[in-house]
C-alpha cells in the first residue's frame, strides 16, 4: 500500500497482524506508512533521508513502528507521530536489522565509516548498551529470552541482559 509513482523498499507486519509498516519512496522522498490492517486505515512520517534501498523496519503490536534513518532511529506512533528519535552514527546502504522482546529493541547495522554497531534501548528511549565491532562488516540480532545472538561476517557473540 503506497501511493502512484512509489517504489515499496520495505514492509513488516506486527506478529498479531493488527498493524502494518510500508516504507516506500522515490526520487524526492522516502516516507514509513503505518497501516491499520483491519479498517486499511494509514497515517504516514516522512524520513530526513533518501534511501537508496531498504532500511529495517519493526511494526509493533500496538502500532508503532522502528525505523532506521541513516543517522537516527525514529519511534513512530500509530498516528505518524515521531515520538521518540536516537542519534546514531551514520549508517550506511545495506544490511541493518531490528527486533524487539520484552521492552528491548535491539538495532544493528554498519556505520559509513566501516564498523558493525549494536544499539540495546528501551521504547521511551534509554539507551541500555552500545558497542561497535570493528571487524565485522555486518551483524545480524537476535533476542531470545535475557539473551542477545549476534551473528557478524567473522563471528557469533551472545550478551545477556541483567534485569534488576
Amino acid at each position: 500500500m503506497a501511493p502512484a509513482g512509489a517504489m515499496v523498499k520495505g514492509i513488516d507486519v506486527s506478529g498479531n497482524g493488527a498493524y502494518g509498516a510500508v516504507h516506500y519512496g522515490n526520487n524526492a522522498r522516502d516516507c514509513v506508512r503505518i497501516v491499520e490492517m483491519e479498517t486499511g486505515d494509514h497515517d504516514e512520517a516522512e524520513l530526513s533521508h533518501l534511501h537508496q534501498v531498504k532500511t529495517s523496519l519493526h511494526m509493533s503490536a500496538r502500532g508503532y513502528c522502528t525505523v532506521i534513518d541513516v543517522d537516527r532511529v525514529l519511534y513512530i506512533s500509530p498516528s505518524g507521530r515521531v515520538k521518540m528519535t536516537i542519534t546514531i552514527p551514520p549508517k550506511r546502504p545495506g544490511h541493518s536489522s531490528i527486533r524487539f522482546l520484552n521492552g528491548i529493541y535491539a538495532v544493528t547495522y554498519t556505520e559509513q565509516a566501516g564498523a558493525a554497531k549494536l544499539i540495546l534501548f528501551r521504547d521511551d528511549g534509554v539507551i541500555l548498551f552500545s558497542q561497535e565491532f570493528p571487524s565485522e562488516s555486518f551483524l545480524d540480532v537476535s533476542l531470545q529470552g535475557d539473551l542477545v545472538f549476534l551473528r557478524g561476517s567473522d563471528s557469533v557473540y551472545c550478551y545477556s541482559i541483567h534485569r534488576p
